[in-house]
């Protein structure tokens, strides 16, 4: 069985153009609630104004605000395209470094998971193609801005800061380290203007999905590393145990790119395969060293493109997208009332102002100020969205099936934009209902114990 237009351009141009199709036509769906934070982010970043979320890095806003100049819807889309060129374009670029044929590694890194979840969040594929040109270009110098920008696509991506010591001069590694410092500066220095503190996006990050996440502690799942490294897991076993015999610097900094993460997984209270997404690099470099040693190396490769071609068939494509639409139906029911929800980044994409639910110990005070809570039955969260003795105990301004709004529109509080600073506002909830003080400074939040007087003691963050 001929194969050899698996080696072709043709071939290569093909997936790509597949991988673009998809992810342009599964956003045409629907937009998941993170991408949807993006886009008011980058609003917010270009125009001072409207809906804001502290703790999202600046990457992925930054270039849907650029792309706007072409409108923002077209934004998202043009974002979408720019992302994906990206991973094909630093996946050949470290196919050449590495010496492999570029064309296996880019379509044994097109699994059904990287297509599922690559773009539909929005910062996935971004991150692991920025982690993918630093790894292509380490050994020179300018290797750490891809790194610091992929730090600034996705915060946890400062796990593999480790991999800036694999060079050979330390005059490449200080230099590469002073540029990864001179990419995440801007947006420090933001913070700063704007804070008072250069760090306050990443603590509000890591107090959101760390710190203050402790009490929904996930236990380590190997479940999601078989979603992660799909079918390539036997031959990235068979790759890592025949590499093992003559490991080279390369081989230690993938298994190095392979450890890290899981590390950084572990330690992370709440758990799902995404946080696992860079996983793919290493897992295709070693499943591609074993792969490549067989006689018919092209049938099985092509027998995995069609497995994860096949894989769709019982996996859902539109995990986590969500069809904005059906969010639009209750909002004129609302006046110009101050709006409280539990889809509130989803009201706040249609174009309409609201903030986050209160917690239930808040709502009735919440309520009393003036606001209104409108609550989606299909959200899951908060808990009291199904408690229906607590809601009867309010004002219904409109109920269906879908949705029940709470509170009065007579006198109520005027809408506003919202800026969502999580830690004040998680500060001041625990200080209404608990009387108890939350330390949201950077080493309150960073450290625990010793080591969080040590820092304060230090004064150096």
């Amino acid at each position: 069985m001929k194969l050899d237009f698996l080696n072709g351009r043709k071939f290569l141009y093909s997936v790509f153009v597949l991988a673009e199709l998809f992810f342009v036509i599964q956003h045409l769906y629907g937009v998941s609630w993170d991408f949807m934070s993006y886009v008011l982010n980058a609003k917010h970043i270009f125009s001072g104004y409207g809906f804001f979320e502290w703790y999202r890095p600046p990457l992925v806003p930054f270039l849907i605000g650029m792309f706007s100049i072409f409108t923002f819807k077209a934004s998202e889309f043009l974002y979408i395209v720019f992302a994906g060129f990206l991973h094909f374009y630093s996946s050949r670029k470290l196919a050449k470094k590495f010496c492999l044929n570029e064309n296996y590694f880019y379509a044994l890194s097109l699994s059904s998971f990287v297509l599922i979840n690559g773009m539909n969040v929005g910062s996935e594929l971004l991150a692991l193609g920025l982690i993918q040109m630093f790894v292509a270009y380490l050994g020179k110098s300018f290797s750490g801005i891809f790194l610091g920008l992929s730090f600034l696509t996705r915060y946890n991506t400062i796990i593999l800061l480790p991999l800036i010591l694999f060079q050979k001069k330390i005059k490449s590694v200080l230099i590469s380290f002073l540029l990864f410092i001179a990419a995440v500066t801007p947006w420090f220095a933001y913070n700063y203007f704007k804070t008072g503190n250069a760090m306050y996006s990443f603590v509000s990050s890591y107090g959101l999905n760390v710190a203050f996440r402790d009490y929904y502690f996930m236990n380590f799942d190997i479940a999601h590393l078989a979603v992660v490294m799909n079918f390539l897991i036997p031959f990235f076993v068979l790759g890592l145990f025949y590499s093992i015999k003559k490991f080279n610097k390369s081989d230690w900094l993938m298994l190095l790119a392979f450890a890290l993460p899981v590390i950084s997984y572990i330690k992370t209270p709440f758990k799902t395969p995404r946080y696992l997404f860079s996983l793919v690099l290493p897992t295709v470099y070693f499943a591609y060293k074993f792969i490549i040693r067989l006689k018919h190396k092209e049938i099985l490769i092509f027998v995995i493109i069609l497995a994860n071609a096949a894989s769709f068939l019982f996996v859902n494509p539109l995990y986590e997208i969500d069809d904005e639409g059906i969010y639009t139906e209750p909002l004129g029911y609302l006046g110009g009332c101050r709006l409280m929800s539990n889809a509130w980044v989803h009201i706040n994409y249609l174009g309409r102002e609201a903030e986050p639910y209160p917690w239930k110990e808040l709502a009735e005070r919440k309520v009393k100020e003036g606001n209104l809570i409108l609550l989606y039955k299909n959200v899951l969260e908060p808990s009291y969205v199904n408690d229906r003795e607590f809601l009867e105990g309010f004002h219904i301004v409109r109920e269906t099936d879908s949705y029940i709004i709470l509170g009065d529109t007579v006198g109520c509080l005027e809408k506003r934009p919202f800026i969502d600073d999580y830690l004040e506002r998680y500060r001041e909830n625990n200080q209404i209902i608990y009387n108890e003080t939350i330390d949201i400074s950077n080493c309150g939040i960073l450290f625990d114990g010793n080591l969080a007087d040590f820092c304060k003691s230090a004064k150096v963050i």
